[in-house]
């Protein structure tokens, strides 16, 4: 499972946790907000990257970005292309160890957390697996509207947007959204 992160710092990872799609995943470190990408080829890396980079730069200055690209050694974040994408971005770039995914840990258990979560979403409601890209995205919205340790008294969704997430359209994952 090849992964990546940056410092000031953004962990970018792919994960095929799942029958029908691969996904990348950015989750920012010091925002602790998560965006997810699903891609039908590893070929797509680079244009997500780019996507999610111009997404960080409408929203921070440079100053406040990411400033180090950190990756496990996935061909798709070795290619020249990403590199390209990097280095344009003003990105140090740095590899782990082959099969350290420890130093990685952040989007490992980030990965790790997006599944269980999006697993116990589909069991709890009995969905069949190809409704997994739904879960997953139900995973992501959810996380980034709770506190974590990271930081107890925001959501990563108030610390990257800067405002409190609106949450009237909070329901249930494939419930009818009615309370009881």
């Amino acid at each position: 499972m090849p992964k990546m992160k940056f410092v000031t710092e953004n962990y970018p990872d792919l994960s095929s946790e799942v029958i029908t799609a691969t996904n990348i995943n950015f989750a920012l470190k010091w925002r602790g907000h998560t965006t997810v990408y699903f891609l039908k080829t590893k070929d797509e890396t680079t244009t997500c990257f780019k996507n999610y980079m111009n997404r960080v730069n409408r929203r921070f200055p440079k100053t406040d970005g990411p400033k180090i690209y950190r990756s496990d050694n996935g061909g798709e974040f070795l290619a020249i292309g990403f590199r390209d994408a990097c280095a344009a971005e003003g990105l140090a770039t740095e590899m782990s160890e082959p099969e350290a995914h420890n130093q990685n840990g952040v989007m490992e258990r980030t990965h790790r957390t997006l599944a269980d979560t999006a697993r116990s979403l589909m069991l709890q409601a009995k969905l069949p697996h190809y409704l997994w890209e739904y879960a997953i995205r139900s995973a992501v919205h959810t996380r980034n509207r709770v506190i974590s340790r990271s930081d107890p008294t925001m959501t990563p969704f108030e610390l990257f947007w800067d405002s409190k997430p609106d949450l009237k359209f909070v329901k249930t994952f494939a419930g009818n959204g009615v309370s009881p």
